[in-house]
């Protein structure tokens, strides 16, 4: 969970630079003694596929991550979700109207942003995503600088949810690794 999300959805609205919770957590973990702080692995599905890549960009602590199902600029298709997901931004960006939710959805773009990803990534695209293209998928994997794995999903629906035993394990060996090998 974080800001906009779960426990805290109520009472921190969802912020666009994630790397600035996410820093804190990372120096949590860093100040643990039973913890291995130099070598974080992150993994995200939807709002977490965008939070992933911006986060590995501005913070180069993260030595591997996984991005599933993250939209590359969230505006770029606000206008064709659903109105309950329109509303949905509404209440987590705190606003009083979806027209101002609109507008500060602007904020979540991974252009210029993109590029300075140079930590292993692993990007999954559903082919049959309603709420976020695959070709965003396609998009920041054309543009990360680092080593970048593609899966694309057919008949994946958001997330990959109903494919989930075609991507879950080769994630999850991938990560183990990525993070092993440093």
């Amino acid at each position: 969970d974080g800001p906009g999300q779960g426990e805290g959805e109520y009472d921190f609205p969802i912020r666009h630079d994630y790397e600035v919770p996410c820093g804190v957590v990372m120096d949590w973990v860093e100040a643990r003694g039973d913890l291995d702080g130099a070598n974080m692995g992150l993994s995200g599905a939807s709002m977490g596929g965008y939070y992933v890549p911006r986060v590995c960009a501005r913070d180069k602590r993260v030595k591997a991550a996984i991005a599933n199902g993250g939209a590359f600029n969230v505006l770029n298709n606000f206008d064709q979700r659903p109105q309950s997901l329109k509303e949905a931004y509404r209440l987590r960006t705190h606003s009083e109207t979806v027209a101002e939710a609109r507008e500060k959805t602007a904020l979540f773009d991974l252009e210029g942003i993109a590029q300075d990803v140079t930590c292993p990534l692993f990007i999954i695209g559903a082919k049959a995503d309603r709420i976020t293209s695959y070709k965003d998928a396609e998009r920041l994997a054309s543009e990360v600088s680092g080593p970048v794995e593609l899966l694309l999903l057919e008949g994946a629906n958001h997330v990959a949810h109903n494919r989930g035993h075609m991507f879950k394990t080769q994630a999850a060996d991938w990560m183990a690794g990525h993070l092993r090998a440093l």
